[in-house]
């Protein structure tokens, strides 16, 4: 059991790093700043694969606890172990628990947020590329053809220099 409370402890970190990955990526897109999404996008990721290895090596050890208990996998859960587990593992697993259950709910919350935010960019983007394309109805902002062109407007770099 120390090996089993040990994993979920690491797999509760891990989430907890795949839920902050994910918290940034929500600052990011909600910021419209997308030069480092693809980078926050890699992050989340590594994040997510190094959870899905913590529970291949959680559920190989519930496989073998499983049977040293002369249960059924499906039978062994954390709130199984937090019933009929001696202490101090009894609290210690129905701790991990409640955890787990908060983490999922708040990574599946801020997942649904960034799909949103995303969603509502690239719709954007698509608005903007589309008001590019059709140049009847709007004139070209910049180019040969443009008054714009020949005089650029003074950025506030170019007046505080």
């Amino acid at each position: 059991m120390d090996e089993l409370a040990t994993v979920l402890r690491r797999e509760r970190w891990l989430l907890n790093v795949l839920l902050f990955r994910l918290t940034e990526m929500r600052h990011l897109l909600a910021a419209n700043d997308s030069r480092f999404l693809g980078w926050a996008s890699a992050e989340v990721e590594e994040a997510v694969a190094r959870v899905r290895e913590a529970e291949l090596i959680r559920n190989t050890l519930v496989s073998r606890l499983a049977r040293e208990m002369e249960m059924t996998e499906d039978d062994l859960t954390l709130s199984s172990l937090a019933h009929a587990a001696p202490e101090p593992y009894r609290q210690i697993f129905a701790d991990h628990r409640v955890a787990f259950l908060d983490l999922v709910n708040e990574v599946q919350s801020v997942s649904q947020t960034n799909r949103r935010l995303a969603t509502r960019g690239i719709q954007g983007l698509s608005d903007v590329l589309n008001m590019l394309a059709n140049e009847d109805d709007d004139p070209q902002l910049y180019g040969p053809s443009s008054q714009n062109w020949a005089r650029p407007a003074a950025s506030s770099m170019d007046r505080a220099l």
